[in-house]
């Protein structure tokens, strides 16, 4: 598959949609970018790929070792990982985001305290009530549909 390979999307299912864009995320990244070079390799990248790196690492992190271990790995995307969940309508969960990411500008260690937790249990209420889920299929969805727009139109 090429990056971009958006042949038949149109007809698969969600979690088809988000398997064939997981596949496109893994060929741009097969250099492993890091850090701040993760930031501008991926902000290069076309919708819906840059939202979804974004949310899939903050499922992993959050999968692995919950909101604190989020915050201490990926301290340096908190600000990207805020607006791809605001793109999607999350915009509770990106609050939390960006409360914590202010916590850590004003105390660097503050990944592994109490002011951490709280938030941690925020962030899992917020993500409830957001139904985060919802919204990334509601945006994919969305997303998907403009990109065909686009991909078959003449004006490309």
């Amino acid at each position: 598959m090429r990056v971009g390979d958006w042949d038949g999307i149109a007809d698969l299912d969600p979690s088809e949609v988000e398997q064939r864009l997981v596949a496109n995320v893994d060929l741009l990244l097969a250099a492993r970018p890091t850090g701040a070079t993760e930031v501008a390799t991926v902000s290069s990248w076309p919708e819906p790929l840059r939202t979804l790196w974004y949310l899939n690492w903050l499922q992993y992190e959050i999968d692995l070792g919950g909101m604190t271990g989020f915050l201490y790995n990926r301290n340096e995307q908190l600000a990207a990982t805020a607006a791809a969940l605001v793109r999607t309508g999350a915009v509770g969960s990106a609050r939390v985001i960006d409360e914590a990411r202010a916590l850590l500008d004003e105390e660097p260690d503050a990944w592994h305290g109490d002011a951490a937790a709280a938030l941690e249990e925020r962030f899992e209420e917020q993500s409830d009530l957001d139904d985060r889920e919802a919204c990334l299929t509601r945006y994919l969805v969305a997303t998907l549909t403009e990109t065909l727009s686009w991909a078959t139109s003449d004006e490309r």
